[in-house]
C-alpha cells in the first residue's frame, strides 16, 4: 500500500504487522510476543487482529489497536534491551492515518521496529533471581562419579518461553584443596569455570549485556577439549550429546588424562510449536584416569560438587509464562 498524507491505514496492513495469534511469521508482533514457534514467542497474550469486513471495504484502525501494538513493541524492546524508533500514539477516537508523524509512514516505522525485536527475540536486558541446586559426593571415591541433574518444565511451550525470554542454565564445579589427586580435582574443577546453556543452536544471544553462544564457558582457565557452542536448548536432542569436556593439566604424573565431562539430552519434542523437550537431563562425569585402586594418589576425597544455577528471565516487562521449574540432583559412582 502506498500512503499519502492524511490517508487512512487499512486493517489488512495493521494485521500484517501483528500477525496471527499463533504464528512463526518473521518480523510480526505475535511471533515474538505470543505463542510463536521455535525460538520466537514468550507466551504473552496475543494482540488481536482488526476484522476486515470485505475486500471492498477499508476497515479503519482505531486508537486502542494502534496503541496496543505500540505499547507491546516498547515492552518487548525494554525486555530485550533493544533500541527502537519513537512511535506515534493515537489520541482517543482518532483514526490512524499516515499524517500522524508529520507525513512519515507510521507503518514503516512500526515494521522496522518489529524487525528489530524479532532479530533480538532471545536477548534480555536483565534476568531474574537465580536459584541453585548443589549436589555433593560426601564420601571418598577412586574411579569415577556421575552427577545427574534433571530440569523439568511444565510442558514444551514453558521450556520455550523460558529460553526464548532469556533464561539460562549454568553449571559450576568444586573440590576441596588437598594433595596429590585431590589437588588435581581442586584445580580442574576451578579451571572448568562456569558452563552456561542458553537458547541458541546457532549465532549468539545477549543476556544482561554479555554475549553467549548456545554453550559458553565463562571464567576458569585452560582450553576445553570439547565445547559444543551450538548445543543450546534448540541444539539438543533426545540422545546424550557431550557439550563440554576438559582434562587436568596439574596433578600427579600419570593422572593428567582425568577429566570433567558434561552431556545433555531432552525428552524430545512435546508439542506443535517447535519445542525441543520439556525435561532436560544433564550428566556430569568426573573420571579419574587411571582408576585409583584405593591408593593414596587415587583417592579423590570427599565433597566433590556440581552446582546447577537456574537463571530465569526478568519479569519487569513481561509476565512469567514458563511457570515453576523443578530441578533435582543426584550422584552415583565409586
Amino acid at each position: 500500500m502506498t500512503y499519502q498524507q492524511y490517508g487512512l491505514i487499512q486493517a489488512s496492513d495493521f494485521n500484517d504487522l501483528v500477525g496471527p495469534s499463533t504464528t512463526a511469521i518473521a518480523n510480526t508482533l505475535n511471533a515474538v510476543l505470543a505463542t510463536g514457534n521455535g525460538r520466537g514467542g514468550v507466551g504473552q497474550g496475543a494482540v488481536g487482529q482488526v476484522p476486515v469486513q470485505n475486500v471492498n471495504t477499508i476497515t479503519k484502525v482505531g486508537p486502542d489497536d494502534w496503541n496496543n501494538l505500540r505499547n507491546n513493541i516498547i515492552a518487548l524492546a525494554n525486555h530485550q534491551g533493544s533500541t527502537v524508533t519513537e512511535m506515534p500514539t493515537a489520541a482517543q477516537y482518532e483514526l490512524i492515518s499516515a499524517s500522524m508523524t508529520t507525513g512519515a509512514n507510521p507503518v514503516s516505522i512500526f515494521a522496522n521496529n518489529l524487525k528489530t525485536i524479532y532479530t533480538n527475540r532471545n536477548n534480555i536486558a536483565a534476568q531474574g533471581t537465580s536459584s541453585t541446586t548443589t549436589t555433593a559426593r560426601a564420601t571418598s571415591w577412586t574411579n569415577a562419579i556421575t552427577f545427574t541433574h534433571t530440569i523439568t518444565f511444565q510442558n514444551g511451550n514453558a521450556a520455550r518461553y523460558f529460553f526464548n525470554a532469556g533464561g539460562q542454565i549454568a553449571l559450576t564445579f568444586s573440590h576441596p584443596t588437598g594433595t596429590n589427586v585431590n589437588d588435581l580435582w581442586n584445580k580442574l574443577a576451578a579451571a572448568c569455570g562456569t558452563i552456561v546453556i542458553s537458547s541458541t543452536n546457532s549465532g549468539t544471544v545477549t543476556i544482561a549485556e554479555v554475549v553467549y553462544d548456545g554453550v559458553t564457558k565463562v571464567g576458569g582457565s585452560g582450553t576445553p577439549t570439547t565445547l559444543a557452542k551450538d548445543k543450546g536448548y534448540y541444539g539438543l536432542t533426545s540422545t546424550d550429546q557431550e557439550i563440554f569436556k576438559q582434562t587436568a593439566t596439574v596433578g600427579p604424573a600419570g593422572y593428567l588424562s582425568s577429566l570433567i565431562s558434561v552431556k545433555v539430552k531432552t525428552n524430545g519434542t512435546q508439542g506443535t510449536n517447535g519445542d525441543i523437550g520439556s525435561i532436560i537431563t544433564i550428566t556430569t562425569l568426573w573420571d579419574e584416569i587411571p582408576n585409583g585402586g584405593g591408593t593414596t594418589k587415587g583417592t579423590a576425597g570427599t565433597n566433590s560438587t556440581v552446582t546447577l544455577s537456574l537463571r530465569p528471565p526478568g519479569t519487569s516487562y513481561i509476565n512469567n509464562t514458563w511457570g515453576t521449574v523443578n530441578v533435582t540432583g543426584s550422584v552415583t559412582g565409586s
